[in-house]
């Protein structure tokens, strides 16, 4: 149900994700441009100043934050500050420039789909989180806490978010010479251009990090929800598969009597009017662990003994149901493996004595929570 909803969510993110965002990539690419013929320097009217035709620098330029634009003025002499042809442009020339450079693009169709991506963001991580933290049993899951702390930091950051990326941290000093120059920080129109591109392209960038994060959220759901749907086909019974060896009557005295457990075998319930089918469906729904109990029976013609065929078959059964660590084989010796048993779970014991092994069973029973 709840893997069902993620899904649907992701669906919804599609529509956002597919949106076709490259007429912000030639804003992006321009403002960055321009960015190269800037002077550096956030002082004021420094921060409008770019080199002439808004070139890169040529060898030898250089802007002086100290000076400013006093080492242009004719007849000043002091050999300081400034070289090269910086010029100083107005907030509009700058953003004008900008805009014919990447083709002077209609954003309105772009704005709205940003916004659009905002709202179901927004709306999405409301929903996921709402479901999550409704149910009790998830509250203190910690690697569903971890998806949900990774969730709420997906976000669409303002324009304003991103210019102040571009200021210096601390505390700001400054030392200038420059007497037009009002100690005061200012954005560069090349930034607040690229900034509001940045803008209206988070929601996009963000609808990707988001689906990425629900795609990991989905699947671990989806595995809870298998895992508790597997656990309420799991009964209450010790299960015990044999063949006609009487070792299983050893097995299920200890069960019974000493761990008082209740158990099952095939024939313990009157099969008269049932398919062997519905009588193994019983079986496998009213068991919690099934111990196979394989002993040395069938003698083959190169004189191996093997297991009987039945117990082979319920090995199968009960280890596709509950799973390889509560369907155990109790491999008799002398008894030949079958070919894939390497690997699985397995208590060995010696020949007509499966009470040595009652103590391993005992733990294998503690470590599953039955006993």
């Amino acid at each position: 149900m709840f893997s069902e909803k993620i899904t649907k969510y992701i669906e919804d993110l599609e529509e956002i994700i597919n949106y076709d965002y490259s007429i912000l990539s030639h804003i992006i690419d321009c403002s960055s441009k321009v960015s190269s013929s800037w002077s550096g320097s956030l002082l004021g009217y420094h921060a409008r100043v770019y080199y002439r035709d808004f070139m890169a620098p040529p060898s030898g330029a250089y802007f002086s934050s100290e000076w400013g634009l006093y080492s242009n003025v004719e007849g000043l002499g002091l050999g300081l500050g400034s070289h090269g042809d910086w010029v100083e442009y107005t907030h509009d020339k700058v953003v004008d420039y900008i805009q014919k450079k990447s083709g002077s693009p209609d954003l309105s169709n772009c704005r709205q789909q940003s916004q659009l991506g905002k709202d179901v963001i927004t709306d999405v991580k409301s929903k996921v989180c709402s479901i999550i933290y409704s149910q009790k049993d998830l509250k203190d899951d910690t690697y569903l806490n971890k998806l949900l702390s990774e969730l709420e930091e997906v976000n669409c950051p303002s324009a304003k978010d991103f210019q102040c990326s571009h200021l210096p941290k601390g505390k700001l000093q400054f030392s200038t010479k420059d007497q037009r120059v009002e100690t005061k920080i200012e954005i560069p129109p090349h930034i607040i251009v690229l900034c509001s591109a940045f803008e209206l392209f988070a929601p996009f960038s963000a609808a990707k990090e988001l689906k990425r994060v629900l795609i990991k959220i989905g699947d671990y759901l989806n595995n809870l929800e298998y895992k508790m749907s597997q656990e309420k086909r799991i009964g209450t019974n010790v299960f015990i598969g044999h063949g006609r060896s009487h070792d299983w009557r050893d097995l299920k005295d200890f069960i019974n009597e000493r761990l008082s457990l209740p158990w099952d075998e095939f024939n313990r319930v009157p099969v008269a009017g049932l398919t062997n089918i519905t009588r193994l469906a019983q079986m496998l729904d009213q068991a919690c662990i099934a111990f196979l109990v394989m002993s040395a029976e069938d003698e083959q013609t190169d004189g191996n003994h093997h297991a009987r065929m039945n117990v082979i078959h319920e090995v199968g059964l009960f280890q596709g149901r509950l799973g390889f660590e509560r369907a155990i084989v109790l491999l008799e010796e002398g008894c030949e493996e079958f070919s894939n048993i390497q690997g699985l779970g397995q208590i060995r014991y010696p020949k007509g004595n499966i009470n040595a092994v009652f103590e391993d069973i005992r733990q294998v029973l503690e470590r599953e929570g039955i006993v």
